[in-house]
């Protein structure tokens, strides 16, 4: 962790704790998102919000949450929108998101990953799991 002044620049509030509700209540009434929270970017996905990710930490520094933001954005084709300095993330967020695109996949996604757990959930009672 590393304190960067270019994150107060876009932030209309300072947001301490939130409870889960109130979270997921902000991203939805948000015209646009400035985050480096996987779990946001997960969210602004999911309700179709104009967003960018800050590249916060260092790739492989304790805490980076790096990996698992570029390995969500480029499931989905965004990874441009992992962003360095404030040029970037304003012109990046006046570049639209195609989410007809990315509802597709994500129906995809979510299609797969039933028929996984239906597979699994349908293996024969008392088998027994091995590594």
């Amino acid at each position: 962790g590393r304190y960067c002044l270019f994150d107060e620049q876009f932030a209309d509030v300072e947001y301490e704790a939130l409870s889960p509700d109130q979270f997921v209540r902000e991203i939805a009434s948000a015209s646009y998102i400035v985050t480096d929270s996987f779990h946001c970017a997960v969210f602004s996905i999911l309700m179709n919000k104009q967003f960018v990710v800050l590249k916060r930490n260092e790739d492989s520094g304790i805490g980076s949450t790096n990996s698992r933001l570029s390995d969500l954005l480029h499931m989905f084709g965004l990874q441009d929108r992992i962003v360095a300095d404030e040029a970037e993330a304003v012109a990046i967020l006046a570049l639209p998101i195609d989410y007809g695109r990315i509802g597709n996949e994500l129906e995809k996604r979510r299609a797969d990953s039933i028929a996984w757990l239906l597979h699994g959930l349908s293996c024969e009672k008392g088998r027994k799991v091995t590594k």
